[in-house]
């Protein structure tokens, strides 16, 4: 879980991750880091209107 503060509110914010480690020979090669998006902009007060954005025609 990624928390993070306002820097002027200090309001928090939460988002899930999901960190992917790839491995090669006891050694990292690769490293992935995904962010929950829409719990952190929900936290945030972030409202999308996904609706509104397909063409219904």
């Amino acid at each position: 879980m990624l928390e993070l503060a306002h820097i002027l509110n200090g309001y928090k914010v939460d988002a899930p991750t999901a960190d992917f480690w790839y491995l090669k020979n006891g050694k990292v090669e690769k490293f992935n880091c995904f962010v929950g998006y829409s719990k952190m902009y929900s936290d945030m007060g972030v409202d999308f209107a996904w609706a509104s954005a397909v063409n219904k025609h």
